[in-house]
Parts: structure tokens; sequence; C-alpha cells
């Protein structure tokens, strides 16, 4: 029986003027495949893709008959640093954990198409041995490296574990690239069809690893400079943005509508789109309506109501945000001296859990947020004062998707990064959360008290306003389009892509400068990986030397206390935890709590 020609699995761009794509099998003729592009593009050019597009894709691939290579590369978010790590293959071809320390299974530097790998490679009868080829890559710390779930050749096992496993009838034969005659605009919806006579069914032709390298140095958010007033947002793909501002809610109706032109200049041509209005609109509301193609459907979309990432307050989690003279917000307490990171007892605390039953009097929108624990600090009775603590690790402040002002809500689905929570201010159309919390830090602080914050970049709350602005350049997804859901709370934002790393480092640098913020405590920081959170310290101490870092170093997808060590990263200790839990319940043996102390 004659051997099924090799289908069209995927494709997709790995510059703007050239793809990838990729069969369900080796593609064994020696004609090549033809390729054709919707909108009648040129393809000039067809050949086999290079090893390193099957590194990238496959961490595997046949280099010449019967000889097998393994690669890694150590780039976006590998969480490797070759300097130091030694990395293992591990599979069940070599007994998994036992390949930890054996250097037969070691992988060793090298250079494939110009970047930087760690490779092992050797005959195939080593490692295929049957179907049931799964393999990982484990550091010699026993940190195994998990893949992203964006591979297409990952598989769950009946424990749950993620691993990658090698194809036979897919060994870098099945993968071609194409080349273009003119480079595609990022914002139209294209497809690609690929065959013996590319006349099958198409299938669209999204961004590769370059599109989430894109990015602009440019201020973004609502910039006000004297009598004018700058509006910018990152949108890569979008079609057309729209700003909407007024300057009373209640005529939010008859708000001006102003559209945005996207940069062309060095700045702007990964995507930053901007307006500038010849007036200050300092206290004005504003948001954005995004036209994109959609993903799904190829259909031109129109999203409205979005908020601005860089917005410095908001009326509520779906906005508007508020345009604010940065000189008028001014800048938090430079005057306290934050004590030494291994000096702090840290007491985590709500801040209407503090409030709810401070003994003092207080209305009820002051017991809701910052002003009344204002009240409550300054207060000679303040009992954290009294007990030792000199340093306050506050839970989410940043807008979060509470339903109503009243709602109590922890605040670990943020919306808005900049801004404070407007539920906490009294006034949150005159965004008086602003001056309530650059008062509660200063008053933290002139009782002796470092404050930290609790914050969350590894997903966002609803309505997820990233999402809108750009679903993959945003958020990590699977090889089916599917968001990725590590974090429990169903999209794990891609914090690798340029701009995602570099909206967490501006809005913590923002939280430094304005409010006097001593330091942060990173949700589920696993999910953001080591190269971000490495990129984080270098940015943050740059602003603040001292600045007090800690990771919670887990998430469903791993753990990553080992790789912190070497780090200026502290994290939050779970055995410890856990020992702590046990010891309460009598099961907790006296020499583990001498370790843990």
């Amino acid at each position: 029986m004659p051997k099924p020609a090799p289908r069209l699995a995927r494709a997709w761009l790995d510059s703007l003027s050239s793809g990838i794509v990729e069969f369900d099998s080796n593609w064994d003729s020696p004609v090549p495949p033809a390729i054709a592009l919707s909108g009648g593009v040129e393809v000039t050019s067809i050949a086999r893709a290079p090893d390193l597009t099957a590194a990238k894709t496959y961490r595997y691939f046949i280099r010449e008959p019967g000889i097998l290579v393994f690669a890694l590369p150590i780039r976006r978010g590998s969480g490797v640093d070759p300097a130091v790590d030694r990395v293992y293959l591990a599979g069940r071809f070599n007994g998994w954990q036992a390949a930890v320390g054996d250097e037969a299974w070691r992988l060793k530097p090298a250079d494939l198409g110009g970047e930087r790998v760690l490779t092992w490679s050797g005959p195939a009868e080593r490692v295929i041995d049957g179907d049931d080829v799964r393999f990982k890559f484990v550091t010699g710390e026993n940190l195994w490296l998990h893949p992203l779930d964006d591979a297409p050749n990952i598989v769950r096992d009946e424990g749950g574990s993620v691993n990658r496993f090698l194809d036979p009838g897919r060994t870098g034969a099945h993968l071609w690239r194409f080349q273009l005659g003119a480079a595609l605009d990022l914002s139209g919806a294209w497809s690609v069809a690929a065959g013996a006579d590319a006349s099958g069914s198409p299938l669209p032709l999204v961004p590769g690893e370059f599109f989430f390298e894109l990015e602009t140095d440019l201020p973004l958010g609502a910039l006000v400079s004297g009598m004018s007033t700058t509006f910018r947002i990152f949108a890569p793909r979008a079609e057309s943005v729209t700003l909407h501002a007024c300057h009373d809610l209640a005529d939010r109706k008859a708000a001006g509508a102003f559209p945005l032109a996207r940069r062309g200049d060095a700045h702007g041509a990964a995507g930053a789109w901007e307006v500038e209005l010849d007036r200050s609109l300092h206290g004005w509301f504003y948001w954005y309506t995004i036209e994109a193609v959609d993903e799904a459907t190829g259909n031109r979309v129109s999203k409205a109501d979005v908020l601005d990432p860089y917005a410095l307050a908001t009326v509520d989690r779906g906005g508007p945000g508020i345009v604010l003279d940065r000189d008028w917000v001014g800048r938090g307490d430079t005057e306290f001296r934050t004590p030494a990171w291994q000096d702090l007892v840290i007491a985590e605390a709500h801040v209407r859990d503090l409030t709810a039953k401070a003994p003092i009097k207080m209305t009820a929108g002051e017991r809701r947020g910052f002003a009344g624990l204002l009240k409550w600090v300054e207060n000679p009775d303040f009992y954290l004062h009294h007990l030792g603590v000199n340093c306050v690790e506050l839970q989410p402040v940043q807008e979060f998707d509470n339903k109503t002002t009243e709602e109590y809500h922890w605040g670990y689905m943020t919306n808005a990064y900049f801004a404070p929570e407007s539920s906490y201010s009294l006034s949150p159309e005159e965004a008086s959360g602003v001056r309530e919390l650059q008062q509660l830090v200063k008053a933290f602080h002139g009782r002796g008290i470092a404050v930290l914050l609790d914050v969350v970049y590894n997903h966002v709350g609803d309505p997820p306003h990233l999402l809108a602005i750009d679903r993959l350049y945003y958020f990590e997804q699977d090889s089916a389009g599917n968001l990725a859901n590590w974090s429990g709370c169903g999209n794990d934002v891609r914090a690798s892509a340029a701009m995602a790393k570099r909206l967490i480092i501006d809005s913590c640098t923002h939280l430094i400068e304005a409010y006097g913020i001593d330091g942060f405590r990173f949700d589920l920081a696993e999910l953001l990986g080591m190269d971000v959170l490495r990129d984080i310290e270098k940015a943050l101490k740059r602003v603040k030397p001292g600045v007090i870092l800690i990771a919670e170093p887990w998430s469903f997808r791993g753990h990553i206390a080992g790789s912190l060590r070497d780090t200026g990263w502290a994290s939050w200790n779970d055995g410890f935890r856990n020992f702590l839990r046990e010891s309460v319940r009598d099961d907790g043996p006296a020499e583990r709590l001498e370790y843990f102390l």
C-alpha cells in the first residue's frame, strides 16, 4: 500500500519576508513542495528548513543517516546559563533521572545556524526503541526544563508530567522554508497552501519567534507636555487604533474620536501608534477602539473600550483611564532607608483586612481602602508597629477586577499595572488613589516600616485589555492557538515578549518612583521565566539599588527555587511553609525544625 503524501500541518513566518511550512511527516520526494500564499504574494524560493528551525520547534533532527541530534537553543526563556549550568538529555532510554551527572548524556555547547545551542548527538538506535520516545532536558541541579506550550511535540503522561516526544517520521525533512518577493504587513490575514501542487486547504500564516522581539523604546501612555498631550500605544498587528476622550464621564457617549497613526520610523516599525492633541488633557478620561484581524476566523473585528496598559489611573476595572500629568503625580517618599533584606520582619497584609476592624473611627468609604489604612497606621495603637514588624507586604493594590466597589477581593486578577485600585480610593473619578497611596506609603515609612507590593504579572483579570490589543503577542498559547493555563487563571502572560517584559519593568519602576515602594513579591514568578526575572532585577536595581525582590518560585508548571539562588531574588520557602503546617498538626519532628531555622 503506497505511503500517503505528507499533509500541511501548520505554517508560520520567521521574518516579514520568509516563512516555514510544516508537514505531518517527512517530505522525502526529490521535488520540493509547492507553496502558494493568499493575496497573490510571490514565493521566490523554497528549500528544506535549516537544522536550527527543527531545533527551535522539535529540539531534535537527523543530521545524517542514522545520526540523531538533540539541540537546546539557549535564547528566549530557556532558563539555562551555559556558563554555569550542566544540561542533560533524559528519557526512558536512559532512565530519566539517572542521566543527571552522566557525562555520556550531557549536552555540549555548539553553534547552529549562527546561534548558540547545547547539543547531544549519537546513533539513533541509542534512543529510538519503539514508538514511545519521550524526552526532556534537565540541569545538574535537577531542574527539569519545561517545554513551551506552543511546542508541536509535547505530551502529558498519566502522572501529569509534560514531556517532548520524538517522532521517527518527522526528523527535519518535514520542515521547509520559503522566501517571499516582498515583506508582509502583519495586520493582514495571510494564509498558505503547500504540497505537491499547493491545491490543498490553506492554513493561517502566523508570526513566529521574531514577532515577540518587536519593540519600541518610545514613551507610552497618555503624555502631557505643556499645552499638548500625546497618546501612544503598542499594538503590533492592529489595522487601526482610535482614541476616545471626554472631560466629563456624563458626556462619554459624545466623546471625541481621534485616529492614531502607526509610527513609520525606526521606533515605531514594531507597532507603536500615536496621536498628539494640542492641549493639556490632564484629568480627562480616555479609552481606545482597536480594529484587527481575528486570528480564528480571519475576519476584521473591532474591540471597543480598551484600557491603556500604561494608564496611571482608572475609574474602574473596565476603564476609562484618566490622563494625569506626570508632574502632577510627582514622586513618592524618597527619604526612607529600607532595612537590609536579612533583617526584615514581614507581615503580609490586605488593605481591607487591616482597616475592617481597626479600633478607630472612620467613615465607610475610608474603611474600604487607602485613606482608612492611613488613619490606622498613623494611630499610636497601630499593632503591627508594636509587634516589631519593620516591613509590610500589601496584597495587590494595582487595579483588579472586582465587580463593585464594595466587593471584597484578594486582588490577584490585575487589570491595570500602573493604576492604584479604584475601589480603595475615596474618589476614583478624580484619581484620588494616587495621593492616598502616596500618603499611605509615607505613613508606613514614618513608623519605620518598609512597603512591599504583591504584584501579579503572570495573568490578567477580566476584562482582559491586553488580550484585546494582541492575543498572540501578549499571551502564551499552545500549537493549536489555545491560551496556556499554568497559572490556573486561564491566560498566561507571555512575559518573554519584549514589550510584555518592558510593561512589567516600567510599571514596577513607576511604583518605586511615584509611590516610594521598597520592593515586590511576584506572584507565580516561575511563569515569567528566569531570563525575564534576571532582566527585571537588573533594571529595577538601576532605579533603586536596595530594592527587595521576592519570588513565589512555583506554578502549576514547575519550581525555580534552585535557579534563584545565584540571583538577587529571595523566594518564598514552601518547604518551610509545609513543615510549619505539619508541625501545627503534631506531625513535624524537631530535627526538621532545626533544619528550617
